[in-house]
């Protein structure tokens, strides 16, 4: 009996939904009144019967009562290519997904300012597009709304809007010159901005907290950029690919440069890097061939891969004394001549500085016990200075020729086995330090017995040598 009544319920749930929603025609538009809330939505168009310019009534006739119309349905006048102008009534509150997606030949839509929600897709593909005002009142932008609008060259988002959100908003508006963002905007999404290759200069509102993935990768008109102090998040390849971009900053508060954030900006002459940021991920800044010089601060103890790969310009690094691994590929074809591993460094990853020509002297920290193939692939050096007592385990590739380089210094104590390990006695000229270690070396402080830690082990090392 209980499924019984189960069905029938089912049954009768399309004849109630159809007897709140009646389709009213007009002309090439059709409409669907909706008896409960006594307001009617704009539900399609006949594609094969519509003039190029269409003005939506204000309301709509039905059984002698008026309908004002809130609403333009999912995919109503979708790929309606030879439509050029539409105009939206007042009183529409709601643009739904797709309406006018793939509208090739529209040109101008005007919306009223009684809308507060737009869709997404909404304009996917309307390459002729030369305008739109965004209401007052629209809070959100969503997924795909201006994709691939060509011929759109400027645009405001109001101050309502408090997320440029889903992703690719403005993906590939290869026309669009100038953007306004307003206060009060919090996030610029994945993709918004990606691809607007002619967007020369644009101000981030001093609301905005989250930067995400891409959000202006591929913007190669873009020359500066400053990014508010209040923003905490700066998304994967935020800006890669801005190939003009010269000058821009990232805040105090960031903990990690994620990856490709910056990568192939060619132009970029100078960044810093604050002291919040912990991580510096892969190719963060790879390529940034302008760039002359770069402070990596003691916080950072993470590096990814490739992170400052084919940046020919830089001439000197300072690897912070907290970084445990040089991965693959980390400062390939860079200029450096000189390079000092610290102490907290372990291994050394392939390709790691493959490729600097003019790196000429290099100091080895003692905690270094593995340094890859190829690691130094292409460097020719006169002097390669390594502290470490236990010789660290080689392959026939690691330096690519040993038998060139000029000399090699290790500690007295552990010459003999450096000159009988694999690969290393293949190098020609094999010698004993002389002095203490650089103080560039320092593992950190505290770490007084020389471990990689700090810990009570160091604490017992002091109290040990104050009995002695």
């Amino acid at each position: 009996m209980k499924h019984l009544f189960i069905t029938l319920m089912m049954a009768l749930v399309p004849m109630v939904m159809s007897a709140e929603e009646i389709p009213v025609v007009q002309g090439c538009l059709n409409f669907k009144i909706n008896t409960e809330t006594k307001t009617a939505k704009l539900s399609s168009c006949n594609s094969e019967d519509y003039p190029e310019s269409i003005t939506i009534p204000q309301t709509i006739e039905y059984d002698g009562k008026s309908y004002p119309i809130t609403e333009l349905g999912y995919m109503a006048f979708c790929r309606c290519e030879n439509l050029v102008s539409v105009v939206i009534p007042e009183g529409v509150t709601t643009i739904d997904w797709d309406v006018f997606d793939g509208c090739t030949n529209l040109e101008t839509v005007k919306i009223p300012n009684t809308v507060n929600k737009m869709g997404g897709q909404l304009f996917w593909n309307c390459q002729k597009l030369k305008s739109i005002n965004i209401p007052q009142g629209v809070t959100e932008l969503n997924t795909y709304t201006f994709y691939k609008c060509n011929s759109l060259k400027s645009v405001t988002i109001p101050s309502s809007v408090k997320n440029i959100g889903g992703s690719s908003v403005f993906l590939d508006c290869e026309e669009l010159e100038t953007v306004v963002l307003n206060e009060g905007l919090k996030v610029i999404g994945n993709a918004a901005f990606m691809g607007c290759k002619k967007l020369k200069n644009i101000t981030i509102p001093s609301t905005v907290t989250n930067i995400i993935n891409s959000a202006f990768s591929g913007c190669e008109s873009l020359t500066s950029i400053t990014i508010p102090d209040d923003v905490k998040e700066l998304g994967d390849h935020a800006f890669s690919g801005c190939i003009n971009l010269e000058s821009a900053n990232i805040p105090y508060g960031i903990t990690t440069i994620e990856n490709g954030l910056f990568s192939n900006c060619q132009k970029l002459s100078s960044i810093t890097i604050p002291n919040s940021v912990t991580a510096i991920g892969s190719n963060a800044f790879s390529r940034c061939s302008s760039l002359t010089s770069i402070s990596i601060p003691n916080t950072v103890n993470t590096l990814g891969e490739s992170a400052f790969s084919g940046c020919s310009n830089i001439t000197s690094f300072t690897i912070p004394n907290n970084i445990k691994k040089i991965p693959y590929n980390c400062f390939h074809s860079c200029n450096i001549t000189s390079i000092v591993i610290p102490n907290s460094v372990t291994e050394i990853g392939s390709f790691a500085f493959g490729g600097c020509k003019n790196l000429i002297t290099l100091t080895i920290g003692n905690h270094v016990n593995i340094i890859n193939n190829y690691a130094f692939s292409g460097c020719e050096f006169k002097n390669i200075y390594c502290y470490s007592k236990d010789v660290p385990l080689l392959s026939n590739s690691s330096f690519y020729v040993m038998a060139t380089i000029g000399n090699l210094y290790v500690p007295a104590n552990s010459l003999e086995d450096y000159k009988t390990a694999d690969y290393w006695k293949e190098f020609n000229n094999i010698y004993p330090l002389k002095g203490d270690e650089p103080t560039n070396l320092i593992y950190q402080k505290g770490d007084v017995n020389e471990d990689g830690e700090v810990n009570v082990a160091d604490a017992v090392s002091v109290v040990n040598m104050i009995l002695e």
